[in-house]
Order: C-alpha cells, then sequence, then structure tokens
C-alpha cells in the first residue's frame, strides 16, 4: 500500500510539473510568435530604412560634387524605397499596438525624410542657377576678351598709322612689333 501511495504521489507530482510546464511552453510559443511576427519584421524595416536612407545621402552627395542627374533618379528611387518601408512600418504598428517605438520611430523618419527631400530640391535649385550663372559670367568673359582684342588692334593699327606719318619711324615700328609679339604670345598661352 505505501508503494502505491508513493507511485501515486509520484504522478500527482509528474502531472502537476506537466501541467506548469505546459503552461509555461504556451507563454513561450506566444513569445516566439510575438517575436517572429511583431520585432522581426520591424528590426528587418528599420535596417532597410537605415540601408535605403544612407543610399539616399549617397546619392545625393554624389550629385552636388558631380552633377550627374543620373544620381539624382538614383535618390529618388531610394526615396521611394524608403517610404514604402516607412508605410510597412506604420501597417505593422496599426496591427501590433504594443509596437510603439516602432510607430514614433517610424512618424519622426518620414518627418526627417521630408525635410531632407525639401533641402535636396533646394539645393538642386540653387546648384541650377549658379551653374547659369557660370555659364552668364563664361559669356561675360568671353565678350571682354573679344572687346579687349578689338581694342588692342585698333590701338595698334591707330598706333601704326601715326608712326608712319612721323619721319623716324622704323625704331618706333621695330619697337611696336615686339609688343604684338608679346601680345600674340600672351594671347596663345590664354587661348591654351
Amino acid at each position: 500500500m505505501k508503494l502505491a501511495a508513493g507511485f501515486g504521489v509520484l504522478l500527482l507530482i509528474f502531472a502537476a510539473v506537466g501541467f506548469v510546464s505546459s503552461g509555461k511552453l504556451s507563454d513561450l510559443s506566444g513569445e516566439a510568435t510575438s517575436l517572429s511576427e511583431q520585432y522581426v519584421p520591424s528590426v528587418r524595416i528599420a535596417a532597410d530604412v537605415e540601408r535605403q536612407s544612407l543610399n539616399i545621402v549617397l546619392e545625393t552627395e554624389a550629385f552636388v560634387q558631380t552633377g550627374d542627374p543620373a544620381r539624382v533618379e538614383d535618390a529618388t528611387a531610394h526615396v521611394a524605397n524608403v517610404r514604402a518601408r516607412l508605410k510597412e512600418a506604420a501597417d505593422l504598428a496599426a496591427k501590433y499596438p504594443d509596437l510603439t517605438t516602432l510607430k514614433e520611430n517610424a512618424g519622426v523618419a518620414a518627418k526627417g525624410l521630408d525635410d531632407f527631400v525639401a533641402r535636396f530640391e533646394a539645393t538642386q535649385t540653387l546648384l541650377a542657377k549658379m551653374e547659369e550663372e557660370k555659364r552668364n559670367a563664361d559669356k561675360t568673359g568671353q565678350t571682354f576678351v573679344r572687346m579687349s582684342k578689338n581694342f588692342l588692334r585698333t590701338q595698334y593699327e591707330t598706333f601704326t598709322t601715326e608712326v608712319n606719318e612721323f619721319k623716324e619711324s622704323e625704331a618706333l615700328l621695330g619697337r611696336l612689333d615686339k609688343i604684338r609679339m608679346l601680345n600674340e604670345a600672351i594671347q596663345s598661352v590664354n587661348d591654351a
């Protein structure tokens, strides 16, 4: 009888341990589901947002340095990817209200992205204006050089005429020829 009572107590202990273990496993299963459906996707989304954001910065910096419009297209594609990921984050946060940090950070990131895009567009406008001013300065410089050449030519012609009217013009014409050769040498350097 004692032996049967001992086995009975053991069976009750095993049943209690099994019941407690079953409850713990159920809790653990819920935690694993929460991790796989909520937190792992939120970390994946956050990592994608970070990677795409770094690509945006890289492409915009490359555009500013090179002026290559293909970089703007690449940056725009990365912006679209970030916006899509931020929408995924908002949808996930709406589906799982416990993801409050994801919801808050997605909102902050979306605002930061909008600010960055606005500043980049302003930079593009400014760079376009600077390029136009550079073209205008080049045109003005070319006009100045052309007018200077014309002025120098007319002065040379006038000087030649005045020297020819003077009796000892040979020495003056030699000096003028030296001036002409020097101007031509300077001009050939400028044209190069």
